[in-house]
């Protein structure tokens, strides 16, 4: 059994807030300089995430090879690692309830580790930290309004966590507030941000749907693109107007014109 205090596993992450312990059997050949492990359970609290893998010390620094696993595993047990892999709330912050499922791969030698594989995090909440507030120059016309408590239903995503950043790819993302919102981007090392999404409002129709039209330039009903920069510690929401431009003009919507007729009930 090893105990590890204050886990950091990424550049730009943070020390773990609260110790890991490992209980892990392993056999290592001292003339090939090459190990396997054959056990290797991390205990965060009350649950478990499952190691295995091998091990090559044939080069100047030790290079490994190993899943990591874990299925439905307590939030509550989890936070307190997130630094570790550069995942950084913002200020007051934090996650309540819910699970978090990974299926890792960690490959490269130690000093540059790269994981990849895909999460699910499953209803959590966001706490002390206003999306509403802080989408407001999206959503103040949509009249969506999240409070001091945001409902994660549903966050899935492919990770790639290494000393230069996290990239995220195929976000999905269900806000029973909001509706869905998938996109792309990544953290850097610097924990800048740069996402591209697009979210889809649950109230898509009436004067939130026409009205949303207006701010996407004419897309899909209750369809609006936009950019998550600044940083980890305060992330900025802006319209991706560009890419809105890109599609009306690829696939010109019926105008300004008639979304107002379609929001007053006047005849098209």
């Amino acid at each position: 059994m090893a105990k590890v205090d204050k886990l950091k596993l990424v550049k730009g992450g943070g020390p773990a807030r609260q110790p890991v312990n490992v209980d892990y059997a392993a056999g290592y050949d001292l003339a090939g300089k090459n190990g396997v492990i054959t056990k290797g359970d991390i205990l965060l609290g009350k649950t478990t995430a499952k190691l295995t893998g091998n091990m090559d010390g044939r080069g100047e620094v030790m290079t490994v090879h190993m899943k990591l696993n874990g299925n439905n595993m307590p939030i509550s047990e989890l936070e307190g690692l997130l630094p570790a892999f550069g995942v950084v709330l913002p200020p007051g912050a934090a996650l309540s309830g819910g699970t978090a499922s990974a299926n890792l791969s960690l490959d490269g030698p130690i000093d540059h580790l790269v994981t990849t594989g895909p999460i699910n995090v499953a209803n959590t909440k966001l706490t002390g930290f206003n999306l509403g507030e802080k989408m407001k120059a999206l959503t103040a016309l949509a009249g969506v309004n999240t409070g001091s408590e945001t409902v994660i239903q549903q966050l899935n995503s492919t990770l790639r966590v290494a000393p230069e950043g996290i990239q995220a790819s195929n976000l999905n993302l269900i806000l029973p507030q909001i509706g869905t919102i998938t996109g792309n981007g990544t953290v850097g090392a610097n924990n800048g941000l740069n996402f591209k999404m697009l979210a889809k409002l649950n109230n898509g129709g009436g004067l939130v749907g026409g009205l949303s039209q207006i701010t996407s330039l004419g897309q899909s009903k209750g369809q609006l693109p936009f950019l998550i920069q600044g940083t980890t510690n305060n992330p900025v929401f802006l319209p991706d107007v560009a890419n809105a431009m890109g599609q009306t003009l690829a696939a010109p919507a019926k105008g300004v014109g008639g979304i107002f007729g379609g929001i007053f009930g006047q005849k098209k």
